[in-house]
């Protein structure tokens, strides 16, 4: 994608001029092999929209509506003369959303489920990505008030992390059973893939296991763990064998049955599904990809730059 920053733009709605100077240009993304690739291997691709860094949001309702609209000609199952993943279609869309207003994405959410509603071929979702601290800063609203499938929560760079004394699973589980639209959202445990991949908050293979059974001994609400991101979970061999990303994808699928993610569709049917590991995707705002990796599972993904 490209910078929706570039050239000094910063008036909300530079999502949708980033999205139409691409289409406009018939940029195609180099990776569309890819995505089929890992499509037929049942594996989930979402977009992401948002990051830690850069300038973008929305200011009011219809223009949440008008970029679902666009995202979904362009990448999802809809029609657009220009398709920057040509004939691939991505699975959903993933909010990642820290900083800007938070006007427009409770509306983006809603449109974005009526055209997922209009095709039959296959399930799409929804996926965010907020911060740990309860109740977050920027998708709050919008957690409250839109169907989410799955919530990658960030358990890093903040006091909540993992390995501190207030992690705060707990609350998110309860915002699962009792605030979320979606009763039967799952919530994915998201944490640094080494120790130099976050600010703050890496937590070794025995901490993170060790919290991992205790959550889903626990509660029905967790479908896995989310890392960032999945080169450097790949690349860490110093914290576990063969590396830090096989050995915890490993280790979700002892002795343990994830129930299925409640999917909001209408016309095609619910598929059951085991969740794992999350994959990869490209955002928007930052000319970075991350490379799709988990095992047999319902996966997805965020972007998220380092603060």
């Amino acid at each position: 994608g490209q910078n929706a920053a570039a050239g000094g733009d910063n008036s909300p709605n530079k999502w949708q001029k980033s999205i139409d100077r691409n289409a406009a240009v018939g940029l195609p993304f180099h990776g569309i092999w890819y995505i089929k690739y890992c499509q037929s291997k049942d594996k989930l691709i979402l977009l992401s929209l948002g990051g830690a860094t850069g300038t973008y949001g929305l200011s009011s309702d219809s223009e949440g509506q008008k970029l679902a609209d666009s995202l979904w000609d362009l990448f999802g199952g809809g029609q657009s003369d220009t398709r920057p993943f040509g004939s691939a279609s991505v699975d959903g869309f993933d909010l990642d959303i820290e900083a800007g207003e938070t006007k427009g994405y409770s509306a983006f959410v809603k449109r974005m489920r009526d055209h997922y509603d209009s095709d039959s071929s296959k399930n799409y979702y929804i996926s965010a990505a907020p911060q740990c601290l309860y109740p977050d800063e920027y998708l709050s609203e919008t957690l409250n008030s839109a169907w989410f499938d799955f919530v990658w929560v960030q358990f890093y760079n903040n006091f909540c992390a993992v390995n501190s004394n207030q992690f705060n699973y707990d609350r998110w589980d309860r915002w699962a059973r009792e605030e979320s639209v979606n009763k039967q959202v799952k919530l994915f445990i998201g944490v640094p893939a080494s120790s130099y991949a976050a600010n703050d908050g890496f937590v070794s293979y025995e901490e993170l296991t060790t919290a991992i059974t205790e959550i889903r001994n626990k509660y029905d609400s967790i479908g896995g763990i989310m890392m960032w991101d999945a080169s450097v979970a790949y690349a860490n061999t110093q914290d576990a064998t063969p590396n830090f990303a096989e050995a915890i994808a490993k280790f979700l699928h002892q002795d343990f049955d994830y129930s299925s993610a409640n999917v909001h569709t209408t016309k095609s049917p619910t598929r059951t599904r085991s969740t794992a590991i999350v994959t990869t995707s490209t955002s928007l705002d930052n000319n970075e990809e991350r490379l799709a990796t988990p095992s047999e599972s319902v996966s997805g993904s965020h972007y998220q730059n380092n603060k």
